[in-house]
């Protein structure tokens, strides 16, 4: 698991751009998360407007690494400038592989409650199911 923190302008942010692309990933059972101070999409805004340079080079790491999204649950966005008429996005997220996906397909990212910071912590819960049968079957060699 790699938590991410990218710069939100500057020559940095660039830098993390490289750095993610540069990213040598040797099997799939990777999880990168976090803030990445990118959206995917001007869907990921409350307001109109958004950098559309952004987001195509946002969305083309994302193809780039073959990464697929774990869908943030319990609300649609993750920041706020805390403002009285606040500018909510989602910069923050959770990505894998599929293989990850294979093996714990009930991975969970849950938004919760955010207190006095400007971001909203995200909780994952990692999980599989395994069938169970549920059938009691008497062996009669158990009585002797």
């Amino acid at each position: 698991m790699v938590n991410v923190y990218g710069p939100s302008h500057g020559p940095e942010r660039d830098e993390f751009i490289d750095w993610l692309h540069d990213l040598q990933i040797d099997n799939d059972y990777w999880m990168i998360l976090g803030d990445f101070n990118f959206y995917r999409s001007v869907l990921n805004r409350n307001k109109t407007g958004g950098n559309m340079n952004d987001i195509f080079i946002f969305n083309e790491f994302i193809i780039f690494l073959s990464l697929l999204e774990i869908p943030l649950q319990g609300r649609a966005f993750t920041w706020s400038n805390m403002q009285g008429d606040p500018l909510l996005e989602q910069l923050d997220w959770v990505f894998t592989f599929s293989n990850w996906i294979s093996r714990y397909p009930n991975t969970q990212a849950l938004v919760l409650a955010k207190n006095v910071f400007d971001h909203a912590p995200i909780k994952i819960q990692i999980a599989t199911m395994i069938p169970k049968s549920n059938i009691f079957r008497f062996k009669n060699f158990w009585i002797s």
